[in-house]
């Protein structure tokens, strides 16, 4: 394979951009989630409540961080999956 037709390989996604656009926007959309998420989680789990007392622990409270927790997996697992299409589209 000569130089030109590896350059014109790799940007054949131009002629479908739908797909490749559509990979990167959920790709954008599940790392946004995971990020939100993340910092949920943090703020969740910090032992100081916001006027620096600290927080005690309900079974409410277990339940929306298990809840929480649930969410942040499913998050980072869709944002690992998001990635790794839009990078196995990007090598092809």
């Amino acid at each position: 394979m000569n130089e030109n037709e590896r350059r014109q390989s790799k940007w054949e996604w131009l002629e479908n951009p739908d797909s490749t656009f559509e990979l990167h926007s959920t790709e954008r959309r599940a790392f946004y989630e995971w990020q939100v998420t993340d910092k949920e989680w943090s703020k969740a789990t910090s032992s100081l409540d916001a006027k620096g007392r600290k927080q005690q622990q309900s079974k409410k409270n277990k339940k929306a961080l298990k809840a929480l927790e649930k969410r942040l997996n499913k998050a980072a697992k869709a944002y690992g999956m998001a990635k790794s299409r839009l990078h196995d589209a990007w090598s092809a």
